[in-house]
């Protein structure tokens, strides 16, 4: 959770001394410990399936991050696409904050962590969650392949094995901002930096992994920028100025999904106010600095 900080410098005898105070919580202002689907609006479309599931079943371990009122530490929702019948589709769904939507209209975070389970020996495995702020439009599911024509507001898509032609997308109102593919140099040290696994070549994928995925939505500069696991990754314009927050799974390809397992699982999902990915201070509650003089100067 994002914290205010307050920085202290003090100096005496030539010496500054910079003391980190704790830090006040942000406000909550929407939390869920991904148990049930009360809390939330399902717009999904045809051969999907979103339910609360024990993701232990499948060797995952707890998500970080637990949130209030959470009673099954390793439950969250299984998010399902193409899977189930022997007819292959491109499909995809999401879930929206709030049993009746909930509007936003200031500067917040959407947090929440994802792990997009890929078993062994599965085949054809590319598959990706999305998720959005200040979207407007509940008539149809927002995905990958269906960008244009439903998704509004400020958005992102990420793969799960790096293996789709563009494997990261950040969108604003459907129109492509920013996009890349994880062995493009520019992107390559983002992934290497935010993912561990590398299921699949040099380049570390975000599969088979806990992701903590921060949706910063700035009222004040009308702008969306997306991180996950604390790495900044790029930032869009946004042209809607409020909206509900979203996350969801999809299958891009037309090809059979393959096992169940192969599925997205969500947990510990916030709002947060403000800036959620302000900076932390550094590493230790106090610093030594070179200097001369006395004096006393505070800063938020």
């Amino acid at each position: 959770m994002s914290k205010s900080n307050t920085r202290v410098w003090v100096a005496s005898a030539g010496v500054v001394v910079l003391l980190v105070l704790p830090r006040a919580s942000a406000g909550v202002l929407f939390s869920d410990p991904a148990e049930s689907l009360v809390n939330f609006t399902l717009v999904a479309d045809a051969d999907t399936s979103a339910a609360p599931f024990d993701y232990s079943q499948l060797g995952i371990p707890e998500a970080p991050g637990t949130v209030a009122g959470s009673l099954l530490p390793t439950t969250g929702f299984q998010l399902q696409a193409n899977k189930g019948d022997a007819n292959a589709a491109v499909t995809g769904l999401n879930l929206v904050v709030g049993a009746t939507p909930l509007n936003f209209d200031v500067t917040h975070t959407l947090e929440f962590y994802v792990w997009m389970n890929i078993p062994a020996n599965v085949s054809a495995t590319s598959e990706d969650f999305v998720a959005g702020v200040a979207r407007s439009n509940l008539s149809n599911a927002i995905y990958g392949n269906f960008r244009t024509s439903r998704g509004n507001g400020g958005w992102m898509l990420q793969g799960n094995d790096n293996g789709l032609s563009v494997d990261h997308r950040e969108l604003n109102n459907g129109i492509l901002v920013n996009s890349w593919d994880a062995a493009a140099p520019e992107a390559a040290p983002k992934f290497n930096q935010a993912f561990q696994n590398n299921l699949n070549g040099p380049v570390a994928e975000a599969g088979n992994e806990w992701v903590k995925v921060d949706i910063v939505f700035d009222k004040e500069n009308a702008t969306t920028s997306f991180f996950m696991n604390n790495v900044a990754f790029g930032t869009v314009a946004t042209s809607n100025q409020s909206g509900f927050d979203w996350f969801g799974y999809e299958d891009p390809v037309s090809s059979l999904g393959g096992s169940p397992d192969l599925s997205g699982i969500f947990d510990n999902i916030q709002v947060l106010e403000g800036n959620a990915l302000v900076p932390e201070p550094a590493t230790g509650g106090l610093a030594l600095l070179g200097g001369a003089g006395l004096f006393l100067r505070r800063r938020r």
